[in-house]
C-alpha cells in the first residue's frame, strides 16, 4: 500500500471522511448517551483504519484500538478513534 505522510492515502481519507459523515446521522439516533463503542465501529472503518506509527493492521478490543505489532492500544473517545501516536497507551 502506498501511504501518504499522514498514514492514508488520499482516496482512504475520503473514504474515511464519507463513512464518518453518513454513520454518525446513523448512529446518532442510537447512541443516545450510552457508550456502545463496538456498534459504532465496524468493519468497514477497521478495513479503513491502521496504526500511525507502523502502518499496520489494527483490532478493536473494548473502547480501544490495539496495534500489535508497536504495542500501543489507540483510546476511542465519544466513539471517535484517535489515531495519534501521542495519544497511544504503550502495552506490555
Amino acid at each position: 500500500m502506498d501511504y501518504s505522510a499522514g498514514g492514508m492515502t488520499r482516496r482512504g481519507s475520503a473514504l474515511l471522511r464519507s463513512y464518518v459523515r453518513s454513520s454518525s446521522r446513523d448512529s446518532a439516533k442510537s447512541f443516545k448517551g450510552s457508550c456502545h463503542i463496538c456498534s459504532m465501529i465496524d468493519d468497514k472503518l477497521l478495513e479503513i483504519l491502521a496504526c500511525p506509527k507502523c502502518k499496520g493492521t489494527i483490532r478493536l478490543e473494548g473502547d480501544r484500538l490495539i496495534c500489535d505489532a508497536c504495542k500501543l492500544a489507540y483510546p476511542i473517545r465519544e466513539g471517535i478513534p484517535v489515531m495519534l501516536i501521542d495519544e497511544a497507551e504503550k502495552l506490555t
